[in-house]
């Protein structure tokens, strides 16, 4: 799982049917700076802290071929010692 702040929503011109009604966002992770895209499935909002998940378990929640979803909203977290 990473987590991650939503920076961007990604638009798309054409999508493949089975990504029809998603929304995908632009994730930066905490701690190493990468940027994921992923499918959100909880309505992210742009700054939001959320939790994503990656390769089978994306597909699964999702239900269409993903590399990676939008599955929580994070609230707070405590810090790391």
């Amino acid at each position: 799982m990473i987590l991650a702040t939503v920076v961007a929503r990604v638009w798309a011109d054409r999508k493949v049917d089975q990504f029809h009604g998603t929304r995908m966002m632009a994730c930066r992770a905490h701690g190493d700076d990468s940027l994921t895209v992923a499918i959100d499935l909880v309505e992210a909002a742009l700054g939001a802290r959320v939790l994503i998940v990656t390769d089978q378990a994306a597909t699964d929640l999702a239900g269409c071929p993903t590399d990676a979803a939008i599955v929580a909203l994070v609230a707070d977290t405590d810090p790391l010692d």
